[in-house]
């Protein structure tokens, strides 16, 4: 009990330092750390990294700076379990938009696809973590995605955690767009269009588990 008394303690003066307002701001829980990269993996994948930091364990503000009150709400604030992260990421299909001679800002040229990975523990020591997913190199080049640079059009990102969503800035990017009804219109359009391609991005380390190097273990029921 002297034990559990003191780790009590313990968490209630880390917690005094993590109290936010009652609204979560944006960037205080999980922000990324960079740019989205593509790269190939071989002549099979397309690979997609997903570089972030966690700054803090969200549940620190739920004490409001008091001590947990029972063994229920004790937690090591060192460490997140069950992180959801969703991608959902836009190519322009160029063999259809140049065989009909269309505008590269036509939207009926893009291709959505999108993928989740459940992080079951993930150590918060504000070291970069990468999340990788995979699209078949098959898939890009009947599409004409691949060039000598392969690059998005556009991708959203989503990080949850028991049905809370952290606001992360560059969650949502679309081109050289910045205004919100834009960028709204182009979540709405790639989560309905992405049912079409289901199965095709994947988490990497179904392929490969040294994906995994940075992160922890993970949910494998796909």
């Amino acid at each position: 009990m002297k034990t559990i008394a003191l780790y009590l303690v313990t968490v209630g003066m880390i917690t005094a330092n993590y109290v936010l307002c009652a609204n979560e701001q944006t960037d205080s829980i999980i922000e990324l750390d960079g740019a989205l990269e593509i790269s190939r993996i071989g002549d099979e994948w397309l690979k997609i990294s997903v570089p972030f930091k966690i700054k803090k364990h969200p549940d620190l503000d739920s004490l409001a700076g008091r001590k947990p009150s029972s063994i229920d709400e004790l937690f090591n604030p060192d460490f997140i379990d069950n992180l959801n992260l969703k991608l959902t990421a836009c190519f322009r299909n160029e063999f259809k938009r140049k065989y009909v001679r269309g505008e590269k800002n036509d939207i009926q040229f893009l291709d959505y696809y999108s993928s989740e990975l459940e992080i079951k523990l993930l150590k918060i020591d504000r070291n970069t973590k990468i999340a990788a997913f995979l699209l078949p190199s098959i898939i890009a080049e009947r599409d004409q995605y691949l060039g000598s640079s392969p690059k998005l059009v556009g991708y959203i990102l989503e990080f949850s955690r028991a049905g809370t969503i952290y606001d992360v800035t560059n969650s949502i990017v679309f081109e050289k767009y910045s205004n919100q009804e834009i960028l709204e219109k182009f979540k709405q359009e790639a989560q309905s269009k992405c049912l079409i391609n289901e199965g095709l991005l994947i988490p990497a380390h179904l392929i490969d588990s040294s994906f995994l190097s940075n992160l922890g273990p993970v949910t494998r029921n796909y």
